[in-house]
């Protein structure tokens, strides 16, 4: 029941939010890496890949500014490692 509830107030949030495509340019204006190092993570699974329209390829702008708030929250998580626990050994 939970999960029922769960997916369908996501599916509420999402529906709110506009959804936007992005080209490269601004894939990279946004997350500030080049686009070899983008291609790069694509390819070993470890950044969205682009939606083809076309003979274009464009971004979920809502998965780019997901996979921008991962690395942001996941280097809190490091950083707070590395000073409290490795920093006392």
């Amino acid at each position: 029941m939970a999960d029922i509830v769960s997916t369908s107030l996501q599916d509420q949030c999402n529906e709110q939010k506009p959804k936007r495509l992005l080209p490269i340019d601004e894939v990279v204006r946004q997350t500030g890496f080049g686009t070899s190092f983008i291609y790069d993570k694509i390819k070993k699974g470890e950044f969205p890949p682009p939606v083809k329209v076309g003979i274009s390829s464009r971004w979920i702008e809502s998965q780019v500014q997901n996979w921008i708030e991962k690395h942001i929250s996941g280097r809190g998580l490091i950083c707070f490692l590395i000073k409290n626990i490795l920093m006392k050994c």
